[in-house]
């Protein structure tokens, strides 16, 4: 477009890659998601991705992933002993129960990506791989798409390292069922299976975070934890998913190693 035209002649990737660094995450996040758009423009494609590389701008939006094993504790308030004020047997029962669910709950915890995350993954695909660039708005507009996740069963699962080569790609079959993926697959280091959650965030996109677990279907289910951690967000129409992966490690942390 023209104003992404004048924004790129008048030096403002420069600018966004610097705000890659501010202290705000709401601005990285944003800066992030711009510079990703930016990558979009195919009149200025080549201008765009040789001000990215002279500004080394793979180190800063690295620095912004977050670990796909990240996650932190729900804090739900509860009343573990209101039961104890029921006026009868039967509502003491049931007020019990809905205390031990609430226990359940609150001892769970849930992914957490941190901020700009999101726009970072999307910027360094773009980056990386500018003929696959995603074009979406930013994280301030929220979404309205009510699609189901998954548009087919059949996908190919493609990695690429960070340095942009590609890792692997290998043809997985996904189900979804209620919040739950699981699939099947097969790589060149042999057959995996997947198991994960897929729900919206709170701007309602679609996000995937799933494991991926070499071996037989009944090592999987035997509580082994996955050999590979991803966290996919949805990308434009038609697009699929994209993310980021690591080998799990044996610690929660949050920075991408």
């Amino acid at each position: 477009s023209v104003g992404a035209s004048r924004l790129v002649d008048a030096g403002g990737v420069a600018l966004f890659v610097a705000f890659l660094s501010n202290e705000l995450g709401a601005l990285r996040g944003l800066a992030a998601a711009t510079l990703a758009n930016l990558i979009c423009c195919a009149q200025r494609q080549d201008a765009v991705l040789d001000q990215l590389r002279a500004c080394d701008a793979r180190r800063p939006l690295a620095a912004l992933l977050s670990s796909p094993t990240a996650r932190v504790a729900l804090h739900i308030p509860s009343r573990p002993f209101a039961h104890l004020n029921a006026s009868s047997p039967q509502q003491r029962m049931r007020q019990a129960a809905q205390a031990q669910a609430d226990l359940r709950r609150r001892e769970r915890d849930s992914y957490c990506q941190a901020p700009g995350c999101r726009a970072a993954a999307r910027a360094l695909n773009n980056l990386m791989l500018p003929h696959h660039s995603i074009a979406l708005p930013p994280d301030t507009f929220s979404t309205t798409d009510e699609s189901a996740f998954l548009s087919t069963n059949e996908f190919e699962f493609i990695c690429h390292h960070s340095s942009g080569s590609l890792r692997d790609c290998a043809p997985i079959t996904l189900t979804i069922d209620d919040d739950e993926i699981s699939g099947r697959g097969m790589d060149s280091l042999g057959d995996f299976s997947v198991r994960g959650t897929a729900k919206r965030d709170s701007l309602g996109a679609k996000v995937l975070h799933f494991s991926k677990t070499y071996g037989t279907e009944f090592e999987a289910r035997a509580g082994r934890s996955g050999h590979v951690a991803h966290v996919l967000w949805s990308g434009a129409e038609d697009e699929g998913y994209f993310g980021v992966w690591e080998v799990t490690s044996s610690d929660a942390h949050f920075e991408l190693r």
